[in-house]
């Protein structure tokens, strides 16, 4: 479902894809059997525009997409590419937000990309928040999917050579806010795969569940775990400890209102 600006019709959807299919046609494109899928390429490109997601939890879904308008675009492979492009990528995903809700226009990035027309299956029916200025350009651009840069090895990264991830079945529970992700996704500039929950998980040499959540505070995480557990996704079974990491702040500025857990599984 797309978010449409306020106080627009469903007619301006309507129109937006319309404008797209006749622009398109003024320079067809003739493609070939190896264009009909296209691997994921890496860009470095200047954000011009982006949307943002809303609080988790304030809204009644769960995942968004957003949308950049990229403009000084480069391939890292120096193929030809468009000097703008329109991607979109998942800013909130399960109630949590994503780096990607955490850029900012003018901001330098580095993204893998691949047309948007190979992941339409999978994120075509997610919450979309568009961008609504500069329509002109827009209108014409190719769309794009979006995704955080390629692995390093220097990155802490599991056997399977991919990035660390949660693992719901741990026995130990981490619970946080950014403090706790500043480290672990590359698109903040700051490192990837290399939070407190991945070198916990390093030190400690056994897996973790997480659930961490961007500017959350001391009320956030909390009501994550007791909604989980209210729909039946019970994030307490098997565990033996939880780690709760917030900033000292929340202590004296911090959201404490009382939040009651269902029962837990036996």
């Amino acid at each position: 479902m797309l978010a449409l600006p306020e106080g627009v019709d469903a007619g301006y959807q309507q129109e937006t894809v319309r404008l797209r299919q006749v622009l398109r046609q003024v320079e067809p494109e003739v493609m070939t059997d190896d264009q009909d899928h296209q691997a994921p390429f890496e860009i470095e490109a200047r954000i011009g525009d982006i949307t943002h997601p809303p609080r988790p939890g304030t809204v009644a879904y769960r995942d968004a997409v957003v949308s950049l308008l990229l403009h000084d675009v480069q391939a890292s492979d120096g193929r030809p590419v468009d000097d703008d492009l329109l991607v979109y990528a998942l800013g909130m995903d399960d109630n949590n937000w994503t780096a990607f809700a955490r850029l900012q226009a003018g901001a330098t990035v580095r993204l893998w990309i691949e047309p948007w027309a190979q992941v339409d299956d999978a994120y075509g029916s997610v919450q979309r928040l568009d961008i609504t200025d500069n329509m002109a350009l827009i209108l014409t651009l190719d769309e794009y999917w979006a995704r955080l840069e390629a692995p390093k090895a220097t990155d802490q990264e599991s056997q399977a050579d991919h990035y660390w991830r949660r693992d719901e079945r741990a026995d130990i529970l981490l619970m946080g806010d950014s403090f706790s992700n500043i480290y672990s996704h590359a698109a903040l500039g700051w490192g990837r795969s290399a939070g407190l929950a991945e070198q916990l998980s390093l030190l400690l040499s056994r897996p973790l569940d997480a659930i961490i959540i961007d500017g959350g505070g001391a009320m956030a995480g909390r009501r994550q775990l007791a909604g989980d557990m209210a729909r039946g996704r019970d994030r307490l079974a098997g565990k033996r400890l939880v780690i709760w990491q917030f900033a000292s702040r929340e202590l004296s500025q911090g959201d404490w209102s009382l939040i009651t857990l269902p029962p837990a599984a036996d």
